[in-house]
């Protein structure tokens, strides 16, 4: 999806080069119905990926989206 391959947060670019293929790995994986969706749900991952990187944490979707990853 389109969508997907053009997105780009307003992060810093050291930051998204980090995060932004696993990002765009897991989104496309998921498989969003609409561009739409798939700008909401990049958008929410690569803040929270971002957070994580900031505090040394794992990075990869499949680490942050975990209930215990949500509670810290």
């Amino acid at each position: 999806m389109d969508a997907i391959e053009r997105y780009r947060p307003k992060l810093p670019g050291p930051v998204w080069a980090r995060i932004g293929p696993d990002c765009h790995r897991a989104v496309a994986k998921a498989g969003p119905a609409t561009p739409k969706e798939a700008r909401d749900w990049l958008g929410a991952l690569a803040h929270a990926a971002a957070h994580a990187d900031a505090c040394g944490r794992p990075t990869k979707a499949e680490h942050l989206l975990t209930p215990e990853a949500i509670e810290w």
